[in-house]
Parts: C-alpha cells; sequence; structure tokens
C-alpha cells in the first residue's frame, strides 16, 4: 500500500508540473503576439504542433516530389519505351517473315512460318521450332516472332541471315540423293534431316556423308507382278561414276545418276 500510493503522489506531482509548463508557455506566446517578441519556446513548441504537416506533402497538402517520386516516374518512362520498342522489333519481324525465301519454312517448306532461330538465323514453322529446340541451346535457340520480346540483336541477326543465307551455308554440299522433307513428312524424317543439317553437318562437310561414299553392292527384295513373290535383285551403288544401278534380270539393270 505504501509504494502505491507514493507512486500515486508522483504522478500527480508530474501531471500538476506539466500543466503549469503549459500554462507558461501559452503566457510567453500571448505575451510574445503582444509585444512583437522572437517566439518563446512555448511558442515554437506550438508552432510545431499546429503547424505539423504529413511528410512528404507540401503546406498546400499535395505530395513532394520525392526521390522515391522522380524514380518510379523515370522507371515507369523507361518500361513504356521499352514496350514500345519490342512493339517494333516484333512488326519488323513479321515484315522479315514475308519476304522471299524467309516465308515458308527454312526446313520443310511450310508456309507461313511463326517461329525464328535467332543465332542460326532462320525462320521456321512451330512443328520444326520443336526439333530445333531438341537440338539444345548450343545448337539453336528459338524463339515466337508473334508472342516472344526480340532484343536488337536478335533482330538484327535475322535480317543479316534469314533462310536463303542459311541454306546457301549449311546446304552447300547437299547430295543429290538426299530428299529435303516437306510439311507432311513423317516427323522422323524431318527431326533427322534437321540433325543432319545443323547437329552432323553433313551438308558442310562432305566426308561426313558416309552414304555417298566408295562402292557399295547388294540384293534388294523385289515382288513379282504376276504371281506376287518376292525375288532378290541386285543393286550396284558406285561413288567413282555417281550411279545407282539396279538389276531387273540377270543381263539387264537400270542406271540412275545422283551427282
Amino acid at each position: 500500500m505504501f509504494f502505491l500510493s507514493n507512486a500515486s503522489c508522483i504522478l500527480d506531482c508530474l501531471k500538476k508540473r506539466a500543466n503549469s509548463e503549459d500554462a507558461d508557455e501559452l503566457a510567453g506566446l500571448s505575451e510574445a503576439k503582444t509585444k512583437n517578441l522572437p517566439p518563446s519556446t512555448g511558442q515554437k513548441i506550438r508552432k510545431f504542433k499546429h503547424g505539423f504537416r504529413p511528410f512528404g506533402r507540401n503546406k498546400h497538402g499535395k505530395p513532394h516530389m520525392t526521390h522515391k517520386n522522380i524514380k518510379q516516374g523515370n522507371n515507369s518512362k523507361i518500361s513504356i519505351n521499352n514496350l514500345e520498342m519490342a512493339e517494333g522489333r516484333r512488326k519488323r519481324l513479321q515484315e522479315l517473315v514475308k519476304k522471299n525465301g524467309n516465308n515458308t519454312c527454312a526446313e520443310c517448306g511450310k508456309k507461313n512460318p511463326e517461329w525464328g532461330s535467332y543465332n542460326i538465323g532462320v525462320f521456321i514453322c512451330t512443328s520444326c521450332a520443336g526439333f530445333h529446340r531438341n537440338l539444345g541451346a548450343h545448337i539453336s535457340k528459338v524463339k515466337s516472332i508473334i508472342l516472344d520480346n526480340w532484343d536488337a540483336d536478335q533482330l538484327s541477326t535475322m535480317e543479316e541471315v534469314g533462310n536463303v543465307k542459311a541454306q546457301a551455308k549449311y546446304e552447300v554440299h547437299f547430295p543429290a540423293c538426299y530428299r529435303r522433307p516437306c510439311p507432311t513428312d513423317p516427323d522422323v524424317l524431318k527431326e533427322q534431316y534437321i540433325r543432319a543439317k545443323y547437329e552432323r553437318e553433313e551438308f558442310i562437310h562432305v566426308d561426313r556423308q558416309i552414304y555417298t561414299t566408295g562402292f557399295m553392292e547388294g540384293y534388294l527384295w523385289k515382288r513379282g507382278k504376276e504371281d506376287g513373290r518376292f525375288q532378290q535383285r541386285k543393286f550396284v551403288l558406285s561413288e567413282s561414276d555417281g550411279t545407282l544401278k539396279y538389276y531387273v534380270k540377270e543381263v539387264f539393270f537400270i542406271s540412275h545418276s545422283y551427282f
């Protein structure tokens, strides 16, 4: 009880002292206004209390242009500029894909390709884009020319290369016995063609075309027209004279040149 009564007395004393100081400050403020004296301590405190404005706003209640506000505004302008530039590059790609050579898939010949390999520089269809992606990013990097954003360097590659120049590079030694795939061919044929072209680079390096080197002979099974039975027929593949000889009978043969 003794401690409680002492605490109560201390609180009462503090309140009385605070009220007395407030009264003195108000009196000082009144006297300063009357006699045009410099502001007293109480007057300064009152000005601070009554003249307080929320942080970040001016005397009219409007937000100050702080560094954060300016930075946010600049970021918004940069974002808008970036979007406009990205849209401009996308439109440029759609113009490029309409040019002769670019308006068909560089691999299977399908019309109106919607993808591009931005490190090789070719326009390709959706199906062939999947096969390009299977090669790995170290060989081919693909993007949609409609949905994806392209940077300036990627666009520059597509402008400088394109399907025609890429074909001249990657098919410089395209063998006559090899057939390019068409859009209706099975996926396995298109994928193997793409792998031979970019992964193994068979059409750049002739020594990698094992199917056109040396000499080979053997037998094929041919079904007869009359009885429907299969019979062996000899063939000879020769690199020296560039022919494939197929024997219909023992003394006759059909010769096809593939060079």
